[in-house]
């Protein structure tokens, strides 16, 4: 373990939901009972027991970009299933393309080898956890939802039921959790609380849940490791950066859009005989910028 410098970095803001960070609770070799536990408790895949956790080498360069940091969590269940999780936080613009992308690289390259028979075909599951709610979930209250093709009409009538998605929204459970409409001790609530609020984390609720206390005694570890700290803030300042730039430019377009629309409006009023401080008022351009439209 590297020196502990941590006093030089705040870590305060460093949750489990930083990719980073999750991807070495979850993802990283050795870590086979921790990953089943959360299948099972938290995402609620019941019937699967993890053979391997496929780690991989995780260089820092890979976690500054993010399309270099392909899965958090590979795992391959005794099944010969393939379970693959991803943690987000902020930018969700894209993420159900590229959250179909993933189960459909995974199913293509994992699913059926070179001289098997389809018969043989395996089944891939594909995870997301979002930290927030997903405006494309916003009219569907349940905080877990389960996703497979189906035909448009017949919707009981499942393609196939080798491919699958789940999605998890941890604010949505946290307010089913204020409104007791899911129980604080559950182990559902208790995971929840370690993503969300690892630092409130009581003795007795882990004493509930052995495997949140094991999740919880890592997290620490790695938040000591000044190495993997100083990482896992970087890789964090990189996507609020990231977001910032987004939002910026989002107003950018709006006030561009605006701005356009005004001008149109002047020119019809021009083009109407109004007088330019008359159309100053209207439209809020400036007596250059209208007379630049004349």
């Amino acid at each position: 373990m590297a020196k502990n410098k941590t006093e030089e970095i705040d870590v305060s803001s460093l949750l489990p939901t930083n990719d980073y960070i999750f991807k070495r609770l979850f993802g990283s070799k050795g870590s086979e009972k921790l990953t089943q536990s959360l299948i099972k408790n938290f995402i609620g895949i019941k019937d699967i027991e993890v053979e391997e956790v496929i780690g991989d080498k995780i260089l820092e360069k890979d976690y500054y970009h993010d399309k270099l940091a392909v899965l958090d969590v590979q795992a391959k269940t005794k099944n010969n299933e393939y379970i693959n999780i991803e943690m987000q936080s902020g930018n969700y613009e894209y993420i159900k393309d590229r959250l179909v992308f993933y189960l459909c690289k995974s199913f293509g390259a994992e699913s059926i080898r070179a001289g098997e028979k389809y018969s043989e075909v395996r089944k891939t599951i594909a995870v997301l956890i979002c930290k927030d709610k997903l405006d494309i979930l916003k009219d569907i209250p349940k905080w877990r939802t389960v996703w497979h093709i189906r035909e448009d009409e017949y919707r009981t009538k499942v393609l196939t039921d080798k491919l699958e998605i789940v999605i998890i929204e941890l604010e949505k459970i946290t307010k089913k959790i204020y409104i007791n409409k899911i129980k604080e001790d559950s182990k559902e609530a208790i995971w929840a609380k370690f993503f969300l609020k690892p630092k409130e984390l009581e003795v007795v609720e882990m004493g509930r849940n052995s495997d949140v206390k094991e999740a919880k005694a890592k997290y620490d570890e790695l938040l000591d490791d000044y190495e993997e700290a100083r990482i896992a803030l970087s890789r964090q300042m990189y996507i609020m950066d990231m977001n910032s730039s987004r939002e910026e430019g989002k107003e950018k377009g709006i006030e561009q859009g605006k701005k356009e629309t005004q001008k149109e409006i002047a020119k019809k009023m021009l083009e109407e005989g109004c007088d330019i401080k008359f159309i100053q008022k209207i439209t809020k351009l400036s007596k250059e910028e209208i007379e630049e439209l004349e």
